[in-house]
């Protein structure tokens, strides 16, 4: 991202993705730790807050991704 301002989704838990996806809770959680591999979701430190945070390192990768790129 181009600015200090750090955009953040925050909301519903992983089982709560799985269920409206009609997904297993472990595939949410691998698609989500894949995305923080990829970098398009930033990944947690120690003590940060990772509860319901999927907070987005690159906008437009996670664009491409959505997209099918």
């Amino acid at each position: 991202m181009t600015t200090t301002e750090e955009l953040v989704a925050s909301g519903p838990s992983q089982a709560d993705l799985a269920d409206a996806l009609c997904l297993g809770r472990a595939t949410v959680e691998k698609a989500i730790a894949e995305l923080r591999q990829l970098k398009a979701l930033r990944s947690f430190g120690p003590g940060e807050r990772a509860n319901r945070c999927y907070p987005i390192e690159d906008r437009d990768l996670l664009r491409q991704i959505a997209l099918g790129g």
